[in-house]
């Protein structure tokens, strides 16, 4: 299943879900990926992006995404 897959499928197929206008569906997956792999800068960049630019002006969606992206780039500095 899903859950074998590498973080970088996980990143790659949430990307795919979100430029195809599956906002829900790629946040989903993102969040499970994420929650799996919490150390992983990818998926915390890539589900912060569509939480970003998919959150339509909502305050909590963008303080969501700010929270992954400080995560992701925790993970990058380290």
């Amino acid at each position: 299943g899903g859950k074998d897959l590498p973080a970088t499928t996980h990143a790659l197929l949430g990307r795919l879900l979100f430029h195809t206008g599956a906002v829900e569906q790629a946040t989903a997956l993102l969040r499970q990926a994420q929650q799996r792999d919490p150390a992983d800068f990818w998926i915390n960049h890539d589900l912060a992006a569509v939480l970003w630019w998919g959150s339509k002006g909502k305050a909590e969606k963008l303080h969501e995404a700010v929270r992954y992206y400080q995560a992701a780039l925790a993970l990058r500095l380290t």
